[in-house]
């Protein structure tokens, strides 16, 4: 209630125990406090410190309150550290047969009634770790083009729920999708775009796909994208780097001839919005984008004399 108050701590590891072990958690003790609060192990042992594994598809955890008199309390999760926001944790009330989630509403107000057992003990609440499925890790766009004068091939995707636990590994196949080899491997943030260069792509076609491992290990495949390289490799003008990019992003590019004339240069976001513009003389040009928001960009450059396109290159911000 608003005076008296217990703690509880469950601590979830890969290799813990559910049934109750001395090394691992810590048993609850009755003290001389008005109310109690424990979870319970897969034994039924009350515990103040409980320490188990967390199952790929979420737990179930039974807690244990009770009060030395009649009256209206509320279980309140303090902190929440670490679960994958795929997770969402439910408080269940067998005894109201309601239900709160708690990233939502971190508190419950119920009522304990000294004379009816059902409102107080080891069956009135749980704790329901499950999956939501629109947590469920999405991949957005996948796109590859020329890069780096024409040498290279850039590949950049965005993501959407990925956090910190999904694998992204870039394939390349130059036998037209039969087979695939590795290019590398791109550990997830949780910032929702990424990139990688390919710096010795083949001569012709080059299929590249993105295999992506998701927290429960199902492995997807994007649509392949074609990049293909001939004879001569200058196919583009411009160079942009770093690729992808959080604050600043530097750009040089190749004339069509040596005439004085002034270029412009356009960002345009998925949408084909503009969102910087800019009119140079010099062949050297940079920006600041840490207002631009995460996503994939088209840069372009056109000479201003007759509006023709000297290139242009996608880049990812971070």
């Amino acid at each position: 209630d608003s005076i008296n108050t217990d703690e509880m701590l469950i601590n979830f590891s890969p290799n813990a125990k559910t049934a109750f072990s001395i090394t691992e958690d810590a048993r609850y003790r009755t003290g001389t406090g008005k109310v109690s609060l424990a979870s319970l192990s897969s034994d039924n042992i009350p515990l103040s410190i409980n320490q188990l594994p967390l199952g790929k598809m979420g737990d179930t955890i039974s807690l244990k309150v009770g009060a030395t008199a009649s009256g209206s309390y509320t279980l309140k999760m303090e902190t929440l550290t670490g679960i994958p926001q795929l997770y969402d944790i439910w408080l269940k009330d067998a005894f109201t047969k309601d239900s709160v989630n708690l990233r939502n509403n971190d508190t419950y107000s119920f009522t304990i009634t000294a004379a009816d057992t059902t409102t107080y003990g080891a069956n009135r609440f749980k704790l329901v770790l499950s999956q939501n499925p629109a947590m469920a890790y999405q991949l957005l766009s996948f796109d590859a083009e020329k890069a780096g004068n024409g040498h290279q091939a850039q590949v950049t995707w965005t993501t959407k729920n990925e956090e910190n636990y999904t694998n992204f590994t870039v394939e390349r196949s130059n036998d037209n999708g039969k087979t695939y080899s590795v290019i590398g491997s791109v550990a997830s943030a949780g910032i929702g775009a990424y990139g990688l260069v390919d710096r010795h792509p083949d001569k012709g076609s080059n299929l590249y796909r993105l295999k992506q491992e998701d927290f429960n290990n199902n492995v997807t495949y994007s649509n392949p994208v074609d990049v293909s390289f001939g004879n001569n490799v200058n196919l583009t003008r411009l160079n942009l780097f770093p690729n992808p990019a959080k604050n600043n992003i530097f750009l040089s590019f190749d004339p069509k001839s040596f005439v004085k004339t002034t270029y412009d240069i356009r960002i345009t976001n998925s949408t084909g919005m503009v969102v910087r513009f800019a009119r140079v003389t010099d062949t050297n040009w940079h920006d600041n984008i840490s207002n631009l928001l995460t996503g994939t960009y088209l840069l372009q450059v056109t000479d201003h004399r007759d509006n023709s396109i000297i290139g242009q290159t996608k880049f990812v911000k971070l």
